[in-house]
């Protein structure tokens, strides 16, 4: 019969280690794909309009749907609920 004996030392160091810090928040991976952070807390969002159905706009209107545009501030909370880190997504 193989009996194994666990290294109760290391195992002890690693439960008592990681018991005592606290976990941490996740940020929402689908928001932040979709989001930036400005240095001074804007947030910015990407233009909507540009996905299917525009063989009819002229060039002028497609350039201009280009980059980004700031988010409405009625959603401001909304969406920086999903990122509890903020500071670090600039």
């Amino acid at each position: 019969m193989l009996t194994v004996v666990p290294d109760n030392s290391r195992q002890n160091l690693m439960i008592s280690h990681w018991s005592t810090i606290m976990p941490k928040m996740k940020t929402n991976k689908a928001a932040a794909r979709r989001f930036k952070i400005t240095g001074t807390g804007k947030i910015l969002r990407k233009q909507s309009g540009k996905r299917h159905i525009n063989e009819w706009m002229s060039p002028g209107v497609k350039r201009n749907l280009r980059g980004w545009a700031p988010l409405e501030k009625s959603q401001h909370d909304n969406v920086m609920e999903l990122f509890p880190y903020p500071k670090y997504l600039r």
